[in-house]
């Protein structure tokens, strides 16, 4: 089945996705400029980054990007006098992209909008990061735009980033050309996190490597919820649900470690795998943690930051140091994971900048990307180990069958005997056991040749095959035959088996062919154990062979033409 999904059609579906992938990408990379043809209106956008921005009175700041490094209100002015006249085919808008801030506009005297988050959600009072667009009246009367900054929660410091202005359509699709990269890496990120899911649930007879793809899927659903979360796009189409994306952020960056510990945790020793388990236990009592601190207004995911880095990072040491100290098959096998894991070590240290410096948006695809390609390896190693033991697994079945097989008959063989015999033993239920043994096989070797008595034997295995329904021949000696059936048999009807010749061209002729047969039913109450029916079973064939031969007269005749 995994084969067929990931090889047979493979080609197809990469094909498809490329394209979706090449269209989407030209479309949204064209969106900031779009000549309309009918009304002659230049779909742009403008950024604005020349603004005063004041503390307390005290003009800090000229121009944007601006980091305020205080818990003080702060305002920014944006001189608007230049775009008085400026004609766009829609409603004149600023877009503003916000973190842990509470804002008013407005326009000379008249406030025009507010965002002001809710204290008394359960979740996300803290603020988050959120885009606004903020419509502008028609005609814009007033030279300046002022905006008043009020601090969320106490931070280190926080970012104002250029404002957008133009028509408020055209901003959408400025900011959706602006997040397409990341947005095409969240949808693969999820698009695998699915094929994932479906391969780990389709590969539920291959436990070595099961726990190693949860961990790659979870890898793919967590780093895409995150990047997700952090959005201008999305954090405008939910600015509803600001608080839970807010949550879903930082809550996706808390559980990062946990995929890789999943991932790693099959290859190591036994000490290093209850280290991993501490770690996966303070993951779980960190969020649980954080999470009652927030219910209960204590304070916010954002302040509690350096904890969550800090705890990730000495899990990350500990995941690499169980690695290190873990005792492996070959030295190439650790290596080989110590590669894989690298990505999510680049990608800790890129998050932690992300934070850093602010640049959300170089570092959340630098980020996403390594995570994608963590995946996309992993990914190709699981197929090729999958493919691999497919095929160690189709040699074994074929070794099991040929040491199974009577290589002369195609029959069962001892060894097939003793292993269904210990599965009876194992789990008991009713079964008939014939014993078989030919009559004459030293005389046609003697006389014709062992050739001619090879093909009494396949003859006479055909003819019990074909003829005891429900059952399993095996040939366990010379000219020794016998048979297991799952169907409780009436002995009257077995022993007219050898009441009927088996004719066989060239050797019938000379004699007849025939065989003695005993049969035994264990069934657990008269006869106690598998091993107590064949000797039962043995003893009545060598009964029925003395019978045999006071009523059947021996009709040798060896004349050869």
């Amino acid at each position: 089945m995994i084969n067929s999904l990931i090889f047979k059609r493979d080609s197809r579906v990469r094909a498809v996705i490329m394209v979706l992938i090449m269209i989407i990408a030209s479309i949204l990379l064209t969106q900031d400029k779009v000549k309309n043809e009918d009304n002659g209106y230049l779909r742009e956008v403008e950024e604005l980054s020349i603004a005063k921005v004041v503390v307390q009175e005290v003009t800090v700041s000229k121009s944007l990007p601006y980091i305020h490094k205080s818990t003080e209100p702060f305002e920014v002015y944006l001189d608007m006098e230049k775009y008085k006249l400026k004609d766009y085919n829609g409603k004149k808008a600023i877009g503003l992209g916000t973190s842990y801030l509470n804002f008013i506009v407005y326009m000379g005297d008249k406030q025009i909008y507010e965002f002001k988050e809710d204290e008394n959600k359960v979740l996300g009072s803290g603020g988050g990061s959120i885009f606004s667009i903020i419509d502008l009246p028609k005609n814009i009367n007033d030279d300046m735009i002022k905006i008043e900054f009020t601090p969320i929660i106490p931070l280190e410091s926080y970012l104002i980033q250029p404002l957008i202005f133009g028509d408020r359509s055209n901003i959408v699709l400025s900011t959706i050309s602006e997040d397409y990269p990341s947005t095409i890496l969240v949808f693969l990120l999820f698009f695998l996190f699915i094929v994932i899911i479906v391969i780990y649930l389709a590969s539920y007879k291959i436990d070595t490597y099961r726990k190693r793809l949860l961990g790659i899927s979870l890898s793919s659903f967590v780093i895409g919820i995150y990047v997700f979360a952090n959005l201008n796009i999305s954090t405008y189409i939910f600015s509803e649900y600001i608080g839970l994306l807010y949550f879903m952020e930082y809550v996706s960056l808390m559980f990062f470690p946990y995929p890789l510990i999943k991932f790693i945790e099959d290859d190591l020793n036994p000490v290093m795998k209850r280290i991993m388990k501490v770690c996966s236990t303070v993951i779980f009592i960190n969020f649980f943690v954080q999470f009652i601190l927030v219910c209960f207004k204590i304070i916010e995911y954002r302040q509690l930051l350096l904890i969550t880095h800090m705890i990730a990072i000495l899990i990350f040491a500990n995941i690499l140091f169980c690695i290190l100290f873990s005792e492996f098959e070959n030295k190439k096998q650790k290596w080989i994971i110590l590669l894989s894991v690298t990505p999510a070590y680049v990608s800790m240290v890129i998050l932690y900048l992300r934070y850093k410096f602010y640049d959300n948006s170089f570092f959340i695809r630098v980020f996403a990307f390594t995570m994608l390609l963590f995946v996309f390896v992993q990914l190709y190693m699981f197929i090729v180990n999958y493919v691999q033991m497919s095929k160690d697994n189709l040699l074994i079945k074929v070794y099991r069958r040929m040491t199974s097989i009577d290589t002369l008959t195609g029959l069962h063989n001892r060894y097939a005997l003793n292993n269904d015999l210990e599965e009876i033993k194992s789990n008991p239920t009713k079964v008939t056991v014939i014993s078989i043994d030919m009559n004459n096989l030293k005389v046609i070797n003697d006389n014709l040749g062992h050739a001619f008595g090879d093909k009494a034997i396949i003859e006479v295995g055909n003819y019990l095959s074909e003829n005891i329904p429900n059952s399993k021949v095996y040939r366990i000696g010379g000219d020794e035959f016998l048979v297991l059936s799952k169907d409780v048999l009436d002995e009257e009807e077995i022993l007219k088996l050898n009441l009927k010749e088996i004719y066989i061209e060239e050797i019938s002729e000379m004699m007849d062919i025939t065989f003695s047969i005993g049969m035994c039913v264990y069934d657990m109450v008269n006869v106690q154990s598998i091993d107590e029916a064949i000797i039962v079973s043995d003893m009545r064939m060598y009964e029925n062979k003395e019978k045999l031969k006071k009523i059947r007269k021996k009709r040798y005749t060896f004349t050869r033409y």
